[in-house]
């Protein structure tokens, strides 16, 4: 059987142990715990702007913007010519651009907009303007309608076709649009009257 100093020094110890796991957070799992590196890693504790492009500032001070577009890494495949990077848009809205023949299947290509909940608000196909069997840049002209109660960013998506299904060939451009928003459109349209 324990004594009951014994008994009372493992009481003891166990409180110790308890109130250390506490008072220096032993096991703590928030966010917090997560080195903020990139704007992904700076949503869940920072504060961001409404501008676009979005920034993130962490509580101590950093900040991180979002990439609007990965046009960049495709400039050799796809270009868009409108709308561009962060550019308010309203329905309908037209895309026009030029991207390799290979970019195509049949002519066409699949276009979708997506609001910032990840929702696809519209899809469509853009189609070449010229032959697009060539190796060279085709025009392409799309055109996708969607509601205009949309508020914040939307994200238009232009798919490579790839018929064949392989993950490996798929590809995208991708780029953040603001929507105009019934209120911007006043006092856009207060300005123009000016």
């Amino acid at each position: 059987m324990i004594s009951l100093p014994k008994a009372l020094i493992v009481v003891a110890l166990f409180l110790v142990v308890v109130w250390a796991f506490f008072a220096f957070d032993i096991g703590r799992t928030d966010k917090t715990d997560v080195p903020v590196l990139t704007f992904t890693h700076c949503e869940g504790v920072g504060k961001i702007s409404d501008t676009l492009p979005r920034v993130c500032v962490t509580p101590d001070g950093r900040s991180f913007t979002e990439s609007v577009t990965n046009e960049e890494s495709l400039l050799d495949m796809i270009r868009v010519t409108t709308p561009r990077p962060s550019m308010y848009i309203t329905s309908p809205l037209m895309i026009e651009g030029f991207a390799l023949g290979m970019w195509f299947f049949e002519g066409s290509f699949p276009v979708r907009l997506i609001d910032q909940d990840g929702k696809t608000i519209a899809s469509g196909i853009a189609y070449a303007q010229d032959e697009w069997m060539t190796e060279a840049f085709v025009p392409f002209r799309a055109e996708l309608t969607f509601s205009t109660t949309h508020r914040g960013v939307g994200k238009l998506i232009l798919q490579k076709d790839n018929p064949s299904g392989e993950p490996s060939r798929d590809q995208a451009l991708t780029m953040l649009l603001p929507f105009l928003t019934p209120y911007a459109e006043i006092k856009t349209s207060d300005a123009v009257d000016e």
